[in-house]
């Protein structure tokens, strides 16, 4: 196979370049083209050049890498393999590929494809989801520094913090021409939110819809704990209607994410394209994943690994 891989060196607590020899070695054999991209708009530049060129190209980091090299592929042929060295890992998670570098990349050379519905945010491309109001206010403040020192736990680290000062506001979202009043609305293309949360436990990202989930009583600290725990124990608190347009506006703008890459403020337009992107899955999503390939370190240690 003719390959391109595009690796984010920051992944892997910004170990992604070391991890290069072993993932070298698992394609051996294969022809296998290396970029390594620091800048978001040059990941998306080098899967562009390459489509019409390669078998597959591969995502190498976490999942902002995934979208941005999906970005560059929607509508055309070329799979989408994923290595997954990030932080929250959340699309591996959602479908069983490995963590460990050796049977992920043993499932890209399995190519078993799959084709996957993909959403647009004013035009921007995501995978999984559009978050409009407190996820987003959150991962406006994450820092890549934080990320190397306390992992995954500098999510919900953020999130307390600025559950404390933050206000909500209302929104219009008009899903499908019926319109509601929410303050943090959630728009999903997959069941797990975060990696943690079956937010929508009946999301399909092959069926052509989106999953909206509607957040209609103003955000407290108390009532967002109370509804994540509920979530959490699969309680189901939240509503959510399937759609495939929304419309969102708001008196003044909300900050929006998708695919935890924060895009802008509304008005918002989402809509779906279905079937519009290849994706390289084990052939069994049952099958267990595997922890991922990097040392078990303490916050101490990532600190000192951090600032090096």
């Amino acid at each position: 196979m003719n390959l391109l891989l595009i690796l984010n060196p920051q992944a892997g607590y910004g170990n992604g370049e070391r991890l290069l020899p072993q993932i070298r070695s698992a394609f051996a054999g294969h022809a296998l083209a290396v970029r390594v991209s620091r800048r978001p708009a040059d990941t998306i530049a080098a899967a562009r050049e390459a489509v019409g060129k390669v078998d597959a190209i591969i995502a190498a980091g976490g999942d902002g890498t995934i979208n941005q090299v999906m970005s560059a592929i929607v509508g055309t042929n070329i799979p989408l393999g994923v290595i997954p060295l990030g932080t929250a890992n959340v699309f591996a998670q959602e479908f069983h590929i490995p963590f460990a570098i050796p049977e992920a990349c043993a499932v890209i050379k399995e190519m078993h494809v799959r084709a996957f519905d993909v959403g647009t945010a004013n035009h921007h491309y995501f995978l999984m989801w559009a978050g409009i109001g407190l996820d987003a206010g959150v991962l406006s403040e994450m820092t890549q520094l934080m990320k190397q020192i306390f992992g995954i736990s500098a999510y919900p680290l953020a999130a307390l913090k600025k559950l404390l000062t933050y206000r909500s506001h209302p929104m219009r979202v008009e899903i499908d021409g019926t319109a509601y009043t929410s303050y943090f609305t959630i728009i999903s293309n997959i069941r797990n939110y975060g990696g943690v949360i079956r937010l929508s436990p009946d999301a399909d990202p092959h069926d052509g819809l989106l999953d909206v989930s509607i957040f209609p009583d103003k955000l407290q600290l108390f009532t967002v704990i109370r509804s994540f725990i509920e979530l959490k124990a699969g309680v189901r608190s939240v509503p959510t209607i399937k759609a495939t347009h929304v419309r969102i506006t708001a008196p003044t703008g909300i900050l929006v994410h998708t695919d935890a890459e924060v895009l802008g403020t509304t008005p918002l337009t989402v809509t779906v394209i279905p079937h519009a992107l290849s994706v390289i899955v084990p052939r069994r999503h049952g099958a267990a994943r595997q922890s991922p390939a990097r040392p078990a370190r303490g916050p101490w240690q990532r600190v000192k690994a951090a600032l090096a």
